[in-house]
Formats: structure tokens, C-alpha cells, sequence
């Protein structure tokens, strides 16, 4: 039972991760590549955003990766602290180039179902919650094929109070299936070819100057939540982000899509969108 809560408790933050979330002990279902101690990578970009971010990455694919690469370095230099953690395959190749980015951690699972491999990430962010104010979750082959930018992040320089932000994109919002407010809850629709026509129909571009929209949830292929509101008992499920993200709205609320947070979208991504 999720109860809204109008305060959040402060934190205190730690440079040093001395807790890792897994041994071979506790899952066997996954294995750490790291060493035990894990330090946060400190950014000296004078124009530095003040807090400290753990980004989490599902990879599935190895296409493409010295862009994924540039595009970490960019994200974990605009913060004062970061750390990465990579959830890959047991027998992915991906192990040798996850294991080179410094600050990281890499978790190699057995779990086949997205939301499995999820939880794996959601579990290091618990168990290391005083290390970080915010938990960025990214899909790298929505948001890591293409440059970031910079301003894209200015809403953590404009005070604006916020528990959860998604992304928007610079070709049409394509991801209605994870995106629920007051009118719009497709992921209920079990007839395939109406949801198909809602989808088509909510699929369309959202301009820059749009403001904040306040949803209940989303995703976009780029999230960030305030660590704060992260229970423990909100796990991932089947529905991947929707459940979660309701969960935090119940008790939170204050989550929106930044029209002004924005993935430019990739021409190879055609596939998400209904024709």
C-alpha cells in the first residue's frame, strides 16, 4: 500500500560505495565485475550540475558503441558525481567494453525478462541510496545512438521541484504505451487494433516551448528519479515502467514530461512508431 507523502526525508551522501547490491552468494543469478570499493566519478566541468547521479543501462546490443561511449562521458561530466552501472548478458560480448568505463559497475545476468534485469540495478541504487540524489535510467538505443546535449539537462538548474522527469523527443512522443495521465492509459487496452489506433492517434510531436506535463507515467527512453522516492518495496514488473512509475505517483506525485528534456530521435527508431 503506496501513501502520499508531502516531505522527504534528507540525505546524506557518500563518495565511497562500500556496499555492492550482489555476490555470487546472494543471486545466482548474477555476477559483479567490480572491486568490492567503488568510487564515484567527480567532474571538474566548471559549469557542473551540483549532485550526484547513478545512470543505469540495460544493454542489449554492441552496435554503435564508441557514440554510447561519448555519450556517457558528456552525461557524467555535466554532474558534480556519477557512477554507471551496466546490466548485460552472461555471455554477452558487451563484457570487455562495459568493464573499460571507470566508475562503473557491470552486473552479467541470466535473466532474460527486462524487468528482471531492471531490478537488478534498482537493487545496487537501494542498497547504495546515500550515495546518489538521482537515479537516471536510460534505454541506449533510444537515447545513447544520438548526441546528447547539454541543455537538454537544464531543468536541474531551474529549481523546478520534481520527484520523477522523462524525455521528450524532436520527432513525435513515441512511447504511449508507458505513458499514463488523466486521459491517456493504453497499457489497459487489450484489443490490439484499438490500441494500435490510440497509439497512432497520441503519437505526435511535442514542441519545446511546451512546459512541463504532468503525467503519471512515462518514460521516453530517458528517466530520472529523485532517489528519495525509490521505496524498496516498488519493484519493477511485467509492465516494465508502468507499475513502477504509478507507484511513485501514488505516493509522490510531481512527475512530468520536460518538453525542453530532449532525445533527438533516431532515423533507425522508425519501428516505434504506428503507421
Amino acid at each position: 500500500m503506496y501513501r502520499r507523502r508531502t516531505t522527504l526525508p534528507p540525505q546524506k551522501k557518500a563518495d565511497v560505495i562500500s556496499k555492492v547490491a550482489y555476490s555470487r552468494e546472494e543471486n545466482k543469478q548474477s555476477v559483479l565485475l567490480s572491486n568490492t570499493e567503488l568510487k564515484l566519478n567527480v567532474s571538474n566541468n566548471p559549469r557542473k550540475i551540483h549532485c550526484s547521479v547513478c545512470i543505469c543501462i540495460v544493454m542489449n546490443t554492441d552496435d554503435e558503441l564508441d557514440i554510447v561511449s561519448n555519450n556517457l562521458s558528456c552525461l557524467q561530466s555535466l554532474f558534480e558525481k556519477s557512477f554507471i552501472v551496466f546490466v548485460i548478458d552472461s555471455e554477452s560480448s558487451l563484457v570487455e567494453w562495459s568493464t573499460r568505463h571507470e566508475n562503473s559497475l557491470t552486473i552479467q545476468t541470466t535473466f532474460t525478462e527486462e524487468h528482471a534485469k531492471r531490478n537488478l540495478y534498482l537493487k545496487f541504487v537501494h542498497d547504495n541510496k546515500l550515495s546518489f540524489n538521482y537515479m537516471m535510467v536510460i534505454d541506449p538505443l533510444i537515447s545513447l545512438k544520438t548526441p546528447l546535449k547539454p541543455e537538454s539537462f537544464d531543468f536541474f538548474r531551474k529549481n523546478t521541484e520534481f520527484n520523477a522527469m522523462f524525455a521528450n523527443q524532436t520527432y513525435k512522443y513515441y512511447d504511449i504505451e508507458s505513458l499514463v495521465d488523466d486521459k491517456k492509459q493504453v497499457y489497459r487496452i487489450d484489443d490490439m487494433e484499438v490500441k494500435q489506433k490510440k497509439i497512432k492517434q497520441y503519437q505526435v510531436h511535442i514542441p519545446k516551448n511546451s512546459g512541463l506535463i504532468p503525467v503519471n507515467s512515462a518514460f521516453g527512453g530517458f528517466a530520472v528519479y529523485k532517489t528519495a522516492v525509490l521505496d524498496t518495496g516498488n519493484k519493477y514488473t511485467t509492465d516494465n515502467h508502468i507499475s513502477f512509475n504509478l507507484n511513485i505517483s501514488k505516493a509522490y506525485s510531481k512527475m512530468f514530461i520536460d518538453s525542453s528534456f530532449i532525445i533527438e530521435t533516431n532515423p533507425n527508431n522508425s519501428f516505434l512508431y504506428e503507421k
